[in-house]
């Protein structure tokens, strides 16, 4: 099995010819399970403090922003995560007492400015309670556990989808394999994101300011000599390099060679395009979400 993990790299039409009987997928599942909870995991202690911040800036963003909506719609019924927690009840005293403060405070001050100092508050608040040394290296733990699942979640969904494309060409070229193969075979040809993972790690270890979403560009060909655009960018030396991989195992499943390297290239066309368009999806809607909430806020 040692021998199949090195020549999947060195070798891989030889180590996929192999494989034309049963593919093992047990090993190699065993493999990106334990390096992603050791190098993605680990990850979420080598990156620096200020990223970390970050995420607690955005956590303290949102609860603050769910918290000031809630208590300017309702003044009557001040709602906190606290309250929630403790099962706190607030009597009708307590009610009016909140109500007949904020009517005041409307009336001496317009509307949006209050709005924007109870966000400035509960935010402030939040932050503080999220920088704390304690909620940072909570921070800490919950990234190094979630991160490898989510990593590992997306290599299983990447994976089915490989599987059914290549049953599907795979029948077109008559070649009898089963999807169990082709998942077999998708597992096996994605193995470069392993040392990837580690690489990364070791970048950090040097350099812990690097942003995980830039880490893909240090190893892009492109970005070597100055092309910054997204789509490039994705194309990265692991890319490059499952590819090939993919490319040898289709030529030694299907005794092709045009054939195999198109099918091989094909997933990755729509892939690249499509990841760096939704990236300036979510960038777009982020943008479109902030300005959605300073509407919002300024008619409570």
């Amino acid at each position: 099995m040692k021998e199949q993990f090195l020549g999947i790299f060195l070798f891989p039409g030889a180590v996929f010819s192999t494989f034309k009987e049963k593919v093992p997928v047990f090993p190699v599942l065993i493999t990106y399970t334990v390096a992603a909870f050791i190098f993605v995991g680990l990850s979420a202690f080598l990156i620096s403090d200020e990223q970390i911040v970050e995420l607690q800036e955005t956590q303290a963003d949102g609860i603050a922003r769910i918290q000031a909506m809630l208590q300017r719609s309702s003044p009557a019924f001040p709602v906190s995560f606290e309250d929630f927690e403790s099962g706190q009840e607030i009597t009708l005293e307590e009610s009016e007492e909140e109500f007949n403060k904020v009517i005041a405070e409307d009336t001496e001050h317009d509307q949006e400015s209050n709005f924007q100092e109870l966000y400035d508050t509960i935010y402030a608040e939040q932050l503080e309670k999220l920088t704390t040394p304690d909620a940072m290296f909570t921070a800490r733990i919950l990234e190094a556990i979630f991160n490898p699942v989510f990593a590992l979640c997306g290599l299983a969904l990447g994976c089915v989808l490989l599987a059914t494309y290549y049953l599907i060409v795979g029948n077109m070229l008559s070649t009898q394999y089963g999807w169990s193969q082709w998942f077999g075979f998708s597992l096996w040809s994605l193995l470069p994101i392993v040392p990837f993972w580690l690489v990364a790690d070791a970048v950090w270890v040097f350099n812990s300011s690097i942003r995980p979403e830039n880490m893909e560009s240090l190893f892009s060909p492109f970005s070597w000599i100055g092309i910054d655009q997204a789509i490039c960018g994705a194309i990265t030396l692991p890319l490059i390099y499952t590819i090939y991989i993919q490319f040898r195992g289709l030529q030694s499943w299907t005794n092709s060679t045009i054939p195999s390297l198109l099918l091989a290239l094909l997933p990755w066309v729509i892939y690249v395009p499509l990841t760096a368009g939704l990236f300036e999806l979510v960038e777009f809607l982020n943008q479109l979400g902030n300005q959605s909430f300073e509407e919002m806020s300024s008619k409570l």
